[in-house]
């Protein structure tokens, strides 16, 4: 019990050690934004007039009137600051080519940031009037734009959902290179969000240590997801290429820090570039490994789909752009959503495909989780920020969280992660309506349509009973003795895992199948016991008494169709009593017919068949079948032909019993035109059994031939 606990308490144990670990990383980043002097300005650079123009004024620059052009910032015994429009650019790796330029650009912020810490400063306009505004001492959280809570989000959610697949897979290679990346992404989003959305300056210490923590937490993001490529879904060799890989990232980084490159593309942009453009050789290995594994390469699928959307889009929009001198700073906050394609693909990847190996469990324990959290998170931000009291607060938090948040989850539940349910009536109904005979093609399609696995297959049967294994994975169908057993894997195309529930619906499946099997063998035995009756009547009645009709005639003519009759109704009774007969009885019969026949008519009968037949018995159908076909051959030869001669051919060659009808004279119907009775009795009586009949004609010979299949266990000798 103790150590079930302990692995239940694990998963949580990581996932609160991560969201405090985030929440660490928020609290410094806000930090970092708010303990800066606030002037209370939003400004934005009008390049034809050389000026920056004021936007939004408040607090303590609400005086300003907006669209004041604004050329320069002083400060009581200091020399004042050009204003310039790379000073207000949000992202400099996108603003400026030369490291050279971007030393430069931070030490004008320095100097404009030691401005603004000053008691006093003057606004200079473009008339060279001064306005004198005194900073206030700390930036209101309230005044963060939307571009700096959108890039902690961006972060954020990608930190949880890496977490929250890391937490029960902490062992796997994969797993612990998305975490990684997922570091990298809680690295540079709240990096760039205290920068980017900077007010005017920053001190050039804290803008070097966020510019550089940005391109730090860039390389260490693109590395771990080429490194994921190498291992996931299956691990393409056995170098350490993962560790390989980000070291050298990191070792790039801390040599472009120290200036080892001139300019920027080649010491930020060109890395990431690379290690993106490599991702494509190593999917193509990838797909070429997971070619045998249908679900690896189902997960594999959805996690480039991931993968290439959100970066692939990222460095379309943003890095390439860069490398040929475009700026795109301003682009950066909204472009950092493309990130979440990456995240929010691979979690909607684990509840569609199981990846990494995750049911929809994972979905469950983790907006659990992040319930009780968001509980706490509600209340802090009504007591902080709005200053609501604290049982005001908390009521509300219970509000929102009860009327919002848990119909929100519950909607999301039932959407994604809701389990494609087998169509149970419908297979009821179908199974009920069943002619199949044989339990083992019954049990698959059964579970085949129920199930829906990616491979099943036959094992031998054990002592019966029903086992989920492979934590879910397969599924053994025992049913014991009297029934085959299988091995299933993957259910719903391996999209989720075996339950109980399946355990129960396979118990259910076997009684059921079980009744109809018994139904089956009650219905035949009772139709054998009706057909048995039906021919002992026949045979006492019917054949006694056309056995005394044709004894007692004297026309010969009658005799002779009352002995076909009779030989008609025995081969009837013979059908009905289920009895099989030997060819080698057969032949003889059918011949000594065909002979009685032919003297009658006044025809040379031409009989030829094998001197030793191989010992084998006839069903009663094709027994029947081969005895009319060969009666109504020759009725069709007398009757429409008149010949002097009829050869009769019989052969066993590979199996098919072969019979060939040749004479002279014409056919009974016109090549080409619709067959008569007679033929078209011939063609059904072959097709019935699975045989091929065909009727030629050459000159004034003219050919019947057929073949009718024996089973190959009764052709197991030959002559």
């Amino acid at each position: 019990m103790n150590s079930a606990r302990g692995g239940i308490a694990a998963p949580y144990r990581r996932l609160l050690g991560a969201l405090l670990y985030a929440a660490l990383v928020v609290i410094a980043a806000t930090l970092a934004a708010t303990r800066q002097p606030w002037l209370g300005l939003h400004l934005g650079y009008a390049a034809g007039s050389k000026a920056a123009q004021v936007q939004v004024a408040e607090g303590p620059a609400a005086a300003l009137p907006r669209g004041m052009m604004l050329t320069a910032l002083a400060a009581p015994g200091a020399a004042p600051v050009e204003l310039r429009e790379a000073d207000l650019t949000p992202e400099p790796d996108g603003s400026f080519g030369r490291y050279a330029e971007f030393h430069e650009f931070l030490q004008r912020q320095d100097r404009l940031a030691g401005l603004m810490h000053e008691p006093e400063l003057r606004l200079i306009d473009a008339d060279g009037q001064a306005h004198r505004l005194r900073p206030g001492d700390h930036r209101p959280l309230r005044s963060l734009p939307f571009e700096f809570w959108l890039q902690i989000m961006v972060g954020l959610l990608a930190w949880l959902i890496a977490t929250g697949v890391w937490a029960f897979r902490p062992g796997e290679a994969s797993a612990r290179y998305l975490l990684l990346s997922a570091w990298g992404v809680l690295t540079f989003a709240p990096a760039a969000a205290v920068y980017s959305t900077r007010e005017l300056a920053l001190p050039m210490p804290l803008f070097r240590l966020l510019s550089e923590l940005n391109c730090l937490g860039a390389f260490v993001f693109c590395s771990a997801l080429i490194a994921l490529l190498w291992y996931y879904p299956r691990r393409l060799g056995r170098s350490p290429l993962g560790p390989v890989l980000v070291m050298g990232y990191v070792a790039w980084v801390i040599a472009q820090a120290a200036g080892a490159f001139e300019t920027i593309p080649v010491g930020r942009h060109a890395p990431i570039m690379l290690g993106f453009l490599s991702t494509f050789i190593l999917a193509g290995a990838q797909w070429r490994n997971t070619r045998s594994d249908p679900v690896a390469r189902a997960s594999l699928l959805w996690f480039l789909l991931s993968w290439l959307l959100g970066s692939g889009a990222f460095v379309m929009l943003t890095v390439v752009p860069q490398m040929f001198g475009v700026d795109t700073a301003n682009l950066q906050a909204y472009a950092f959503l493309l990130f979440l394609l990456i995240y929010v693909g691979i979690a909607l990847g684990i509840l569609r495909f199981r990846l990494f190996d995750l049911g929809d469990w994972w979905f469950r324990i983790w907006t659990l989780f992040l319930a009780g959290a968001l509980v706490i998170a509600a209340d802090l931000l009504l007591v902080l920020w709005f200053g609501f009291e604290p049982t005001l607060a908390a009521s509300l938090t219970l509000a929102v969280i009860g009327w919002a948040y848990f119909p929100a989850r519950q909607w999301l539940l039932e959407r994604l992660v809701q389990r494609p349910r087998p169509d149970v009536e419908a297979l009821l109904g179908r199974l009920l309506d069943t002619a199949e005979p044989d339990p083992r093609e019954l049990w698959r399609r059964s579970l085949s349509e129920l199930f829906r696995p990616l491979q099943m297959e036959t094992v031998e049967p054990g002592r019966g009973g029903h086992q989920i294994g492979d934590d879910g994975v397969s599924l053994r169908v025992d049913p014991g003795p009297g029934h085959p057993a299988f091995r299933l894997r993957y259910p719903a195309s391996g999209r989720r895992l075996f339950s109980r529930q399946d355990l129960a619906l396979v118990e259910l499946l076997q009684r059921l199948i079980e009744k109809l099997l018994l139904r089956d063998r009650l219905v035949g035995e009772g139709a054998e016991i009706e057909r048995q009756r039906i021919a002992q009547d026949l045979h006492d009645d019917a054949c006694a008494k056309l056995l005394t009709v044709a004894c007692q005639t004297r026309e010969p003519t009658t005799e002779g169709r009352l002995r076909e009759v009779l030989e008609d109704v025995r081969v009837v009774v013979h059908c009905l009593s289920g009895g099989a007969q030997r060819l080698q009885d057969l032949v003889p019969q059918w011949r000594s017919e065909a002979a009685d026949r032919c003297e009658a008519a006044g025809v040379v009968l031409d009989w030829r068949s094998p001197d030793s037949l191989p010992e084998c018995w006839l069903s009663p159908v094709l027994t029947a079948n081969a005895a009319r076909m060969l009666r109504e051959a020759l009725s069709n030869a007398l009757r429409h032909a008149r010949p002097a001669r009829i050869a009769v051919r019989l052969q066993i060659a590979e199996g098919p019993l072969s019979f060939t009808v040749e004479h002279t004279g014409q056919l009974p119907e016109s090549v080409g035109q619709r067959p008569g009775m007679g033929l078209r009795n011939l063609q059904r009586r072959a097709s019935e059994v699975g045989g091929e009949f065909s009727l030629q004609q050459q000159g004034a010979l003219i050919r019947a031939q057929w073949q009718l299949p024996l089973p190959q266990s009764l052709t197991s000798t030959g002559a």
